[in-house]
């Protein structure tokens, strides 16, 4: 596999739609107690219309993963967002990593890290976070090897279904604003 890694822009709507329908059902269908709960999720979150609006919004980054000219998988970063759980004013949260069945394991996921971690350089937050739900572990072992750790739980609410995740952070740096010197090395 050659993967390229691009940033997404509203042409890209379908293709992140798609991937994200796919990769969520492929993970997590086996854990929906209620068929309609996942169904509703599906179309709510990944519908064309909140992804094209999402795409818009300056504060989101897309990251999308090509191998030749196929679309394996995505990467979605708020640039501003905070943990309550995290003592800090400055954070930035990777909302979802999600790459096709047929392409984990082949290094689509590490791209897309990358590629956050790239933006990251830019945007300097303290830290990183990401909720990842705790059924999935080969999730939460991809993010301990890219450098997170835990922090804390958090609960969120699908349909008639409390999940609960793992909340993990990642230092990055103090940014410029806050600390008056520039980043070095």
């Amino acid at each position: 596999m050659s993967i390229q890694i691009i940033q997404a822009n509203s042409s890209h709507t379908p293709l992140i739609s798609g991937i994200g329908r796919s990769s969520f059902h492929d993970a997590f269908s086996r854990l929906f107690r209620v068929p309609q709960d996942l169904e509703h999720y599906l179309d709510y979150t990944y519908g064309e219309e909140k992804i094209a609006r999402s795409l818009a919004r300056e504060n989101n980054v897309y990251f999308l993963a090509l191998d030749g000219t196929k679309a394996v998988g995505f990467a979605k970063l708020k640039k501003h967002s905070l943990a309550s759980q995290i003592d800090s004013v400055w954070q930035s949260e990777l909302q979802k990593i999600y790459v096709l069945p047929g392409a984990q394991g082949t290094g689509v996921g590490k791209a897309l890290m990358q590629g956050v971690l790239k933006l990251m350089e830019q945007v300097q937050p303290e830290y990183l976070w990401l909720d990842v739900i705790i059924e999935n572990d080969k999730a939460r072992r991809f993010y301990e090897k890219t450098g997170f750790t835990r922090h804390g739980d958090h609960y969120f609410t699908i349909g008639s279904q409390e999940w609960k995740y793992d909340l993990m952070k990642m230092p990055i740096a103090l940014p410029v604003a806050l600390t008056g010197r520039k980043k070095t090395g």
